[in-house]
């Protein structure tokens, strides 16, 4: 889950953004139980363009990447199995609405 500020650099010319915000990454199922399945907090990172297919229909293309750090010690051998800087890259594709609002 992520929140993120939008910015397009030339609104007029190019169908460009980057967008900056803040999200946490959960890590979940059999592997993850026994550390409660933790939810560490993440800096988010993103840019994409844009095609306008109508007036108020939208393409959307674009990357997202999470920026976090990770440590799980395994308690029995006291040694750690993952830890460090971790960055999770998401391409997403998908269709907007978009209203004219004056």
């Amino acid at each position: 889950m992520t929140a993120e500020a939008l910015y397009r650099p030339v609104p007029t010319v190019l169908p460009f953004w980057l967008s900056v915000g803040a999200g946490v990454v959960r890590h979940g199922g059999e592997a993850y139980a026994p550390y409660g399945s933790p939810r560490p907090l993440a800096g988010v990172l993103g840019a994409g363009c844009d095609a306008h297919l109508g007036p108020h229909i939208t393409a959307a293309l674009g990357v997202t990447a999470l920026f976090y750090s990770l440590n799980f010690k395994d308690s029995i051998h006291r040694m750690s199995f993952e830890y460090g800087p971790q960055t999770d890259v998401l391409a997403h594709i998908g269709l907007a609405w978009r209203s004219r609002l004056r």
